[in-house]
């Protein structure tokens, strides 16, 4: 289905749902049937979808228990190197340290000097990492820390990313750093889909991460347990419309680029026809 006609979809069942023109009980047979055919999967996208209009816990307490495993994940941010049994973790230390440096509110410098620590698990011996594309460690330890401590809200998370933006440029330069990035954001984010699409529009925007890059983690083999999940196409779309505009952007520049060019060329041209006539003027005089 398309997008456009999914969303209204969705926005006519929440609709029908909230006026009670349908009971739980003319939806109660789909609880029989495997959690990934059609209506079940339609039925846990029209909640998550309403979630955007409430809350969680508004969900919750409207569905019946019956229906409780339809229910969308509670949008809560995993942050992995926050439970002290998770110590043997790599980076743990490093994520301690950086948790406390940005509520320092320490500097771009302070922080890379921290994640300077962490070592390189793409390079086998213990050389300085320079000349490697990205380090995914220092990727993950500083997104999902930067992450985590802006969950507050939208806007906290957008101020990260705006604040700290040197860093992520710093170290997602090349296109392996970038699909890390994404990576890393879906594993802190992957309960609250809401986040990722707004984190990813964002990413794009301040250029972060592009569109190719956005497209590859879509489609890689990791997102593919998720590909019939309405929130990814949200993304690929909002993605391919991004990239349309950039396309007509720069060939209207282009466009204009070669009027101009005409114009001179011309402007040349008449030019030296003036001096070819001023020129004839003066041997028949």
């Amino acid at each position: 289905m398309p997008l456009h006609l999914s969303s209204t979809f969705l926005q006519r069942e929440h609709v029908r749902t909230h006026t009670y023109l349908h009971t739980h009980t003319h939806r109660s047979d789909c609880l029989a049937l495997d959690p990934d055919k059609a209506k079940p999967k339609f039925l846990r996208e029209v909640l998550e979808k309403s979630m955007r209009l409430s809350y969680y816990q508004r969900i919750v307490d409207i569905v019946p228990d019956t229906f409780a495993a339809l229910l969308p994940a509670n949008p809560l941010c995993v942050y992995k190197y926050g439970d002290e049994s998770n110590s043997s973790l790599p980076g743990y230390a490093v994520a301690v340290s950086l948790c406390s440096a940005i509520k320092s509110k320490a500097s771009n410098d302070e922080i890379l000097g921290i994640l300077k620590d962490l070592p390189n698990p793409n390079q086998e011996d213990d050389d300085d990492d320079e000349g490697f594309s990205f380090n995914p460690l220092k990727i993950e330890v500083f997104v999902q820390t930067l992450l985590f401590l802006a969950s507050k809200s939208f806007s906290h998370s957008f101020s990260a990313l705006a604040k700290f933006h040197e860093i992520f440029k710093t170290l997602a330069e090349g296109d392996e750093g970038k699909l890390h990035v994404l990576r890393v954001m879906y594993d802190t984010w992957k309960c609250h889909p809401q986040m990722m699409a707004m984190l990813v529009d964002k990413m794009i925007r301040t250029q972060i991460v592009d569109c190719a890059a956005v497209a590859n983690w879509i489609f890689s083999s990791e997102m593919g347990h998720d590909f019939t999940r309405l929130y990814v196409w949200e993304i690929l779309h909002s993605t391919i419309r991004k990239m349309n505009k950039h396309v007509q952007k720069v060939q209207n520049e282009l466009e204009e680029t070669k009027d101009k060019l005409d114009k001179q060329h011309k402007r040349r041209d008449s030019d030296d026809d003036y001096d070819q006539n001023s020129d004839d003027d003066d041997d028949d005089d």
